[in-house]
């Protein structure tokens, strides 16, 4: 009896650091509300105010920047205001990117064409206007 007693604690001390253990993965609000927009490196300031928006970070020679929403912004509204926006080359959401055609173990730290040559299903994609 004692022993059975014994297993079950344990069995839920194991549980409990199981559950405790795992990372939590960040809900789906964490970052759905940070933006990629495309626009010249003087104008971003002035759209930022104009939007209501939180500059992150940007990569000024390439035109793109990172922005962060206001909480209380409708998405569907705020990227319809966004895309009228003279000043704004492209906006799209800030969004983890899968890859499906890879194989496992693949390690994107190599060349280029060591990684492509191990893609399975390689094809062209639009970004930002360009074909990568």
């Amino acid at each position: 009896m004692r022993r059975k007693v014994e297993r079950q604690i344990l069995a839920w001390l194991l549980g409990l650091v199981t559950l405790l253990g795992i990372p939590r993965a960040g809900s789906a609000s964490d970052d759905e509300d940070e933006f990629i927009l495309r626009c010249s490196p003087e104008a971003i300031h002035e759209i930022v105010r104009r939007h209501g928006l939180t500059l992150l970070r940007s990569h000024g020679s390439q035109n793109i920047h990172f922005v962060r929403a206001t909480v209380a912004a409708r998405p569907e509204h705020f990227l319809s205001n966004l895309r009228s926006d003279p000043d704004v080359q492209g906006i799209e959401a800030d969004t983890d990117v899968m890859f499906p055609e890879a194989r496992p173990g693949l390690k994107v730290d190599q060349s280029t064409a060591s990684i492509l040559d191990m893609l399975r299903n390689r094809s062209v994609v639009p970004f930002y206007g360009s074909r990568v």
